[in-house]
């Protein structure tokens, strides 16, 4: 099986957006987000693209002396899901929500690269957006092609989110010739 970085990408985060909605596993999914983002971050960079929000531009306009500090803490959680090696009895403090933020970058900047998007990238994208409205929000077109708008969501669990909202997505894109 030949497989290139950004299709591995790609997998893993279907499959980080699958267990979002569908399970209570974040551990998996900052794990599998944060494996994501690395390769998509690579090929960007190979690619000269533009620069990814929480890795790039938020170390870009922090003070030199505080960089190094950055990305310790944004890696931390990915690193101490991933190794034992020096602090096998150790715990750590992990806040769920920050995998979100990675998640979000990912699957924009995977967008870009590809030209593409899947199903359930839009439908994360979407969900991100409703939810976090103070710090995004979705152009006139895309409320026009989202088969929901906020009112419709609001209050919802992510579980009947995704199970509502992403088979109206699939229905959608077969209705227009996308697959």
């Amino acid at each position: 099986m030949r497989i290139s970085k950004l299709e591995a990408a790609r997998q893993q985060l279907d499959t980080a957006i699958w267990l979002y909605f569908n399970r209570d596993a974040p551990v998996s999914v900052h794990t599998l987000t944060a494996a994501a983002y690395e390769v998509i971050r690579g090929v960007n960079q190979n690619a000269n693209g533009p620069p990814m929000i929480v890795k790039d531009c938020f170390a870009e306009v922090m003070k030199p002396e505080h960089q190094k500090m950055f990305y310790i803490k944004v890696n931390e959680a990915a690193n101490f899901f991933k190794h034992a090696d020096r602090d096998a009895s150790n715990n750590i403090e992990f806040e769920p929500r920050q995998t979100e933020f990675l998640l979000i970058d990912a699957v924009c900047q995977y967008s870009l690269l590809a030209r593409a998007y899947t199903n359930r990238f839009w439908l994360f994208y979407v969900w991100y957006a409703f939810d976090n409205p103070h710090l995004c929000s979705l152009t006139e077109e895309q409320k026009r092609t989202f088969p929901v708008n906020a009112d419709f969501v609001k209050g919802m669990t992510r579980f009947d989110y995704y199970s509502l909202v992403l088979p109206m997505i699939e229905a959608k894109t077969l209705n227009d010739g996308r697959t």
